[in-house]
C-alpha cells in the first residue's frame, strides 16, 4: 500500500478507534526497524513496558534481544502525571544519531494534560519540528471519537502537521467484525487509494493480498 514504506524523516499519523492496531502497527514497524539496524524508541502513554512485551510475546515478538542490544527501548508515562515539557526533556534526552524510528502512543492523551488548545498546537508543532530537525521518523497513533469515524479534535491538528496519514476503521461484514485500512496521505509516494481488509493473525497485523 506504502509502495516503499514510510519515507524516513517523515511524521506519520496512524489513526483509529479502539481495538484496530495502531499501537500493534507502530510496534511492528519499530520491530522492522531494529531488524534493519535502526534504533527505536517507544513513548507509550497508555500501556506500560511490561504489557508491550506480553503483547508482543502474543504473535511470537521477542523484543527482549532488541532492548538488550541497544536497539530498542520501551518508556511509559502515565498519562495522570503527564507533564508536556519533561515529556519533550525525556525524548530529547534519549534521542541519538542511533535512533531512527519514534512512535508516541498516543497523542490523544496530550488532551489530558493541555491548558488549552492553543497551547496544545504549540506544542504539537515543537514537536514536529524537533523530529523533523533530527531527521528521525516520527509515527504517532490517535484515537477516533468513535469505531467508524476519524480522529478526535486532539489529533485531528495532526492532518495538517503529518506528512503522511494512515487511518484504521471497524467494518462490519455479514454481521462479522473487522479492520481496514487506508492511506489518506504520503507526500512524495504514488500510495494506494483504496481501502483494504487489516488483519491481525497469530504472527501479527497483516495486509491480505488480493486472492489470499
Amino acid at each position: 500500500m506504502l509502495r516503499g514504506g514510510i519515507p524516513e524523516g517523515t511524521t506519520t499519523l496512524v489513526s483509529g478507534a479502539t481495538g484496530t492496531g495502531k499501537t500493534l502497527l507502530a510496534l511492528s514497524w519499530l520491530m522492522q526497524g531494529c531488524r534493519e539496524g535502526q534504533a527505536g524508541l517507544l513513548f507509550s502513554l497508555e500501556e506500560n513496558a511490561g504489557r508491550l512485551l506480553e503483547n508482543a510475546r502474543h504473535f511470537g515478538w521477542d523484543l527482549e534481544p532488541f532492548m538488550e542490544w541497544g536497539l530498542l527501548q520501551l518508556n511509559h508515562q502515565s498519562p495522570v502525571e503527564l507533564d508536556l515539557d519533561r515529556l519533550l526533556h525525556t525524548i530529547r534526552a534519549k534521542m541519538t544519531e542511533r535512533v531512527k524510528r519514534v512512535v508516541i502512543d498516543s497523542i490523544s492523551t496530550f488532551a489530558l494534560a493541555m491548558a488549552g488548545k492553543e497551547s496544545h498546537v504549540d506544542y504539537l508543532w515543537n514537536l514536529v519540528r524537533f523530529f523533523k530537525a533530527s531527521g528521525a521518523s516520527l509515527l504517532l497513533t490517535g484515537e477516533a471519537r468513535e469505531p467508524f469515524s476519524f480522529p478526535q479534535d486532539s489529533s485531528s491538528v495532526l492532518f495538517s502537521l503529518a506528512d503522511n496519514i494512515i487511518c484504521l476503521q471497524h467494518r462490519v461484514e455479514n454481521l462479522i467484525n473487522k479492520c481496514a485500512i487506508a492511506v489518506l496521505k504520503m507526500r512524495g509516494s504514488d500510495h494506494a487509494k483504496e481501502w483494504r481488509e487489516f488483519v491481525i493473525g497469530g504472527t501479527g497485523p497483516a495486509v491480505p493480498v488480493a486472492g489470499d
